[in-house]
């Protein structure tokens, strides 16, 4: 494969993956919610439930009812807002990084 293909399916991978995950993890929520005893693992739930909020607060204005909304529109949210911002990334990274290159700086 030629450089620049590698990139471009790079740049694409990357935020499928990304976005996949957290949508995977969103569906499985409902095991984070109970959170360990474990300090550790404690703090890594509060900080995956902290990442996770953005879905589940699309779900429920989607859904006009703050108590019944679909973990399934959570999840579709979550991988879509964690997908857009992990290629933004990317391509803000990539551009930053041949700025950098046809300066001469590495």
């Amino acid at each position: 494969m030629k450089k620049e293909n590698i990139a471009i399916h790079s740049t694409m991978l990357i935020p499928f993956a990304v976005g996949g995950v957290q949508a995977a993890l969103t569906l499985g929520v409902q095991k984070l919610s109970v959170i360990s005893g474990n300090p550790v693992l404690g703090k890594m739930q509060e900080f995956l439930m902290t990442l996770l909020m953005p879905g589940m607060f699309g779900a429920m204005f989607l859904a006009d009812n703050v108590h019944a909304w679909n973990l399934c529109v959570a999840a579709v949210v979550n991988g879509l807002l964690y997908f857009g911002a992990a290629w933004g990334v990317l391509l803000l990274g990539n551009r930053l990084m041949r700025r950098a290159r046809e300066k001469g700086v590495s």
